[in-house]
């Protein structure tokens, strides 16, 4: 079974109310909201920029744990953009930070940072991920966090069952959480969507597909409603496998219509918006071809490329 790619970073709402409006603080969680902003939009040069905006904010400020993050979330650009030795770079300076920074929700906030680094890079590694999503969780469970507590865990049980293909396990993590979130607490749309796609998985992977499919329905009315088409469609076309796959022939048919119809809601927007993606295609080919450029002749005077600074003005 497939996981959708529902969203690429899943702590993507405002994080204000995680952290409160202190002194100093509420400009760096702005920014960081921002960068998470045009990085789930797959803008990467704009994520590099807004994330070194970050870097000399929390310098500025001596915010070793937001300027850590700006680190991480370059190294997670670098890599998406296939610079895996400039995606290092950026993620070892964060590393370095790490014993920096005492123990508070900003420490929680990296060690998820770090967790989804090595969730969503190319270069994809669950026990390194799972390292760092517990490290958060514990600290979180530490501080009495419960925004944190609950948020990691979700992440943890999407880290299982997308990653490691462990549904039994990535519910195990849910689980715990359950009296929470049957209790009202309060999810955004895409970590709620995430815990019904985790819970579906198990209940499918354990042979009950009729509370399976439920939780499925559940998550795309939540997607339809939200007016995220792509998650829809790829819901749809997820239950037409499923379907098809415990022989409820009639079922998969219509969960593939329905896949068809918000497939083409989704490219009618990409068309009306193609010259747009056009232009951003080629920003991006253009960008890295800059960076090699800049490498190139980096050799050609003798230097390390990493010595030298460069400042994109740029996703």
């Amino acid at each position: 079974m497939k996981f959708p790619n529902i969203i690429c970073v899943i702590l993507c709402t405002s994080f204000l109310y995680a952290f409160g409006k202190y002194e100093n603080q509420t400009s760096l969680v702005e920014s960081y909201n921002c960068i998470l902003d045009s990085y789930e939009k797959n803008d990467y040069e704009l994520t590099i920029e807004k994330s070194q905006q970050l870097l000399e904010s929390s310098k500025k400020l001596n915010d070793k744990a937001f300027w850590a993050i700006g680190k991480v979330m370059m190294a997670l650009c670098y890599s998406r953009l296939e610079d895996q030795h400039e995606s290092m770079e950026h993620l070892n300076d964060a590393l370095h930070a790490l014993p920096l920074i005492e123990e508070s929700k900003r420490l929680v906030l990296l060690y998820l940072n770090l967790g989804n680094f090595h969730t969503f890079s190319e270069q994809i590694n669950v026990e390194k991920a799972e390292q760092y999503y517990q490290k958060g969780l514990d600290l979180a469970i530490k501080l009495g966090n419960t925004h944190y507590r609950v948020y990691l865990n979700i992440q943890l049980g999407v880290l299982f069952s997308k990653c490691a293909k462990d549904a039994q396990k990535g519910y195990q993590y849910v689980k715990r959480i359950k009296p929470e979130i049957d209790n009202g607490f309060s999810l955004d749309q895409d970590r709620r969507i995430n815990y019904l796609a985790v819970t579906a998985f198990y209940h499918f992977s354990v042979g009950e597909h009729d509370l399976a499919f439920e939780e499925f329905d559940k998550a795309i009315e939540i997607a339809i409603s939200n007016n995220l088409d792509s998650t829809a469609a790829q819901f749809f076309l997820l239950l037409a496998e499923l379907y098809e796959g415990v022989g409820m022939i009639e079922a998969s048919l219509k969960s593939y219509k329905s896949y068809v119809k918000y497939h083409n809601i989704e490219l009618k927007s990409e068309k009306e918006a193609n010259l747009s993606l056009l232009e951003k295609s080629h920003k991006q080919k253009q960008f890295k071809k800059d960076l090699d450029k800049a490498r190139e002749l980096n050799k050609a005077h003798g230097r390390n490329a990493y010595q030298t600074k460069i400042i994109f003005l740029f996703s």
